[in-house]
């Protein structure tokens, strides 16, 4: 087997019924080899009476070879700019027009699932909550999330489009002359919505982002691919300490908050602006989640 999801073991043990937990372990139980991605995921193994359990990370091909040389150097600058705006204020060179080129507005991606239980309402909270503070002390940053995923609730996506236009969300400035009214509607937001994204349209996103944000609580959550994306692109990280994900960063890594706390996440939101962005995690990547390695570590586990 190789798993993907986790938490079937708690689910057998909390939600399953009797009938349910006989026919999980008739038809699924005693694999000769289990592959899980975390030391996490062993326990669902284990419920299964697997003969041999193997840990081995999620991976992927490298999307940002040129991180050294082109990509580092930016982000060194942009952390040296932030820090120099939080101690002297925004340069009157910059007008605080709020738009996306702004130095003094923190871009954080969230790329997901469009549910709650992705942590997508929580990181909107934190927005609001650490820009209506910034507001309060009269200073000139600001905190913007894009969002890219799909919704698969209708219901859902309608609290999303209301609550991204809710007062403690607007954008100070007007929106940009000649939009029409629902696009200029859209621009006040803290929260920009840019649908499902791939290809280049993704890649640019990534460089473009000064952080990225996962406060996921999602039942099944494995090890999710964007997270490793995010460090490959040496992006800061905020997750929540749910399933493996804590065990997916460096040991005492200060992104990791508890789940469905915005409060937590604007205040790592807060260091960040202020340029305290830590080490880039794209080492972290090199280390644990190159496609080569793994792949060689599988190729070992699949002949013995």
């Amino acid at each position: 087997y190789y798993w993907q999801a986790a938490g079937l073991a708690e689910w057998l043990r909390t939600e399953a019924g009797a009938i349910e937990r006989w026919l999980t372990r008739r038809i699924l139980g005693g694999p000769d080899l289990s592959i899980v991605l975390s030391e996490y995921g062993r326990t669902d193994a284990e419920t299964l009476c697997s003969r041999r359990i193997e840990v081995i990370p999620n991976f992927i091909p490298d999307p940002c070879p040129e991180f050294d040389q082109q990509v580092l150097p930016k982000r060194r600058h942009r952390q040296a700019m932030l820090r120099q705006l939080a101690t002297e204020g925004s340069p009157a060179s910059s007008p605080l027009d709020r738009n996306e080129t702004d130095p003094a507005v923190l871009r954080v991606l969230f790329m997901g699932l469009g549910t709650r239980s992705k942590g997508l309402f929580d990181a909107i909270d934190a927005v609001a909550l650490l820009n209506r503070k910034l507001a309060g002390e009269i200073s000139p940053l600001r905190v913007q999330l894009d969002v890219a995923g799909v919704f698969w609730c209708a219901k859902e996506r309608a609290e999303f489009d209301r609550r991204i236009q809710q007062p403690d969300l607007r954008r100070e400035s007007d929106p940009p002359a000649g939009k029409s009214p629902a696009s200029a509607q859209s621009s006040t937001s803290w929260v920009q919505y840019h649908g499902f994204i791939g290809g280049e349209d993704k890649r640019r996103r990534f460089l473009a982002a000064d952080g990225f944000c996962l406060p996921t609580y999602y039942p099944a959550e494995g090890v999710p691919l964007v997270l490793i994306e995010a460090m490959a692109y040496g992006l800061p990280v905020v997750v929540t300490n749910w399933r493996s994900l804590s065990n997916l960063l460096p040991p005492d890594y200060p992104g990791i908050v508890d789940r469905q706390s915005p409060e937590q996440i604007a205040t790592v939101f807060r260091r960040w602006l202020e340029g305290d962005m830590g080490s880039p995690l794209r080492h972290w990547y090199e280390q644990q989640f190159v496609a080569e390695k793994c792949l060689a570590r599988m190729r070992e586990v699949l002949s013995d």
